[in-house]
């Protein structure tokens, strides 16, 4: 059984801006609680050389895609598909190591928070803002698969949030784990809210305007990451 490479992937478009200092501070905590793991910050140039050189039958399809956050979506399946290693958005920090969660896995993914569940008509909703994966697992495949397919979507690119989420997003791959296989399901590890996702929406809300409570504190025990929904993107 092979293991995740202990690789850090973040992405940051440098086209528009610099890595904001938030994200800057947050992604110090991931090599902080990795001294050993090899991090990377992949840029614009960066990620459009990885996609000519190791997936130019996707060139086209890639760079023809509606908006930027479509090719930021699928640019993390193609680094995990390539590299393997862990992939996380810049907006997380990280409270501890993670290996622990991740090191029987060779494919791990984020769930979001029970109270978002009503936003998808799946009983779990997968959030690709952390992944961790062997290279070349199936999954990253299919992901891909759907992504480039020329399959009809429902939403409007004039509604960008809805159409983003059917097409790359949360939206569509939490449709398409719904749709394989037990057998395909038992390889994947779905990451129980409680350990990479402890606080909603509502809850992010609550912490940015500066509430400091005994319910908020809670949702930390047994968490090894925040993520802090800053959906810049948007």
């Amino acid at each position: 059984m092979k293991n995740i490479p202990k690789i850090i992937h973040q992405i940051w478009s440098d086209k528009y801006k610099p890595l904001p200092p938030f994200c800057s501070v947050l992604a110090e905590t991931w090599k902080e609680k990795h001294p050993d793991w090899m991090y990377i910050l992949w840029n614009d140039k960066m990620m459009d050389e990885f996609v000519q050189k190791e997936y130019p039958q996707y060139c086209d399809a890639y760079n023809n895609l509606t908006f930027d956050i479509q090719r930021w979506d699928a640019i993390r399946f193609f680094i995990l598909k390539k590299m393997g290693g862990l992939y996380i958005d810049t907006d997380y920090e990280c409270l501890e190591n993670i290996k622990p969660l991740i090191e029987n896995a060779r494919f791990a993914i984020a769930l979001d928070p029970d109270s978002h569940y009503h936003m998808i008509n799946f009983p779990h909703i997968l959030n690709h803002a952390l992944m961790a994966s062997i290279p070349n697992h199936p999954f990253l495949e299919r992901v891909i698969n759907e992504i480039f397919s020329e399959k009809v979507y429902k939403t409007s690119p004039e509604n960008k949030f809805l159409y983003v989420m059917e097409t790359t997003g949360p939206r569509m791959i939490s449709q398409l784990y719904y749709s394989i296989s037990l057998d395909e399901k038992s390889d994947i590890l779905l990451l129980e809210p409680k350990y990479v996702t402890p606080f909603d929406l509502t809850q992010i809300n609550m912490l940015k305007s500066g509430v400091e409570n005994e319910e908020l504190e809670a949702c930390l025990d047994e968490a090894y990451a925040v993520h802090y929904y800053s959906n810049s993107w948007f």
